[in-house]
């Protein structure tokens, strides 16, 4: 689970160095999973699950950022779950009351069954990313994401453990978010989100949904 995590965290602290040395405004968040799922196999399992996030703009039209999760899954024991997504976006429309971003990067969710196996699922991935502002205080955020030519890994533990590998007939990510500052710089979030994919070593229509309360700074 460590080594699944050492890219997402050296790219934030990449992030961090690059928001430090540019004049927009950079943010950081932090969001909890209520009433997680975790879906194999037409059974509901409970996914807890604590996010943190960076989003540095470049300039104007160019942002970057990168998403950390980790969590558990009661499927009968204990199995640990990570994630991460790293995202650039390029703004192609904006207004006063609404923007849309082109929006590429890479998605990775791991999951350690216990007593069973390492499943892992990645992805490059294309999608958009909108805005509709309410007033200064308060707008929503919306993301749809599709994976390109997604791959997964299943590494069998035991002495007859084998290693698999897989290629996912889809992989789709979604979110929607409610925003509202309370001051200048700090916010909360409350919102839903949804990670979804066909797999070929796991039963298929796999999804790992919830919605999710959470806060934000900007600096």
């Amino acid at each position: 689970m460590r080594k699944r995590l050492l890219v997402p965290v050296l790219t934030l602290a990449f992030l961090l160095m690059v928001g430090s040395c540019t004049l927009a405004v950079n943010t950081v968040s932090m969001n909890f999973l209520l009433n997680g799922e975790s879906e194999i196999d037409n059974t509901d399992y409970d996914l807890s699950q604590l996010t943190f996030g960076l989003t540095v703009p470049l300039d104007k039209k160019i942002s970057i950022g990168a998403e950390i999760a980790t969590g558990e899954i009661d499927n009968g024991g204990e199995a640990d779950t990570s994630s991460y997504r790293i995202k650039g976006a390029y703004k192609l429309f904006a207004d006063r009351n609404a923007s849309l971003d082109l929006t590429g990067g890479i998605y990775h969710r791991g999951i350690e069954i216990p007593g069973y196996a390492d499943y892992e699922i990645s992805s490059l991935t294309i999608g958009v990313d909108g805005r509709l502002i309410i007033d200064s205080k308060a707008w929503f955020d919306v993301g749809l994401a599709l994976g390109l030519l997604p791959d997964e890994e299943l590494d069998e533990y035991g002495y007859y453990g084998r290693y698999y590998k897989g290629d996912p007939d889809s992989l789709v990510l979604f979110n929607l978010k409610f925003n509202y500052l309370i001051n200048k710089q700090l916010g909360l979030t409350v919102g839903y989100s949804s990670e979804t994919y066909d797999s070929e070593l796991l039963p298929r229509d796999n999804s790992h949904t919830g919605f999710n309360v959470g806060a934000f700074l900007r600096f």
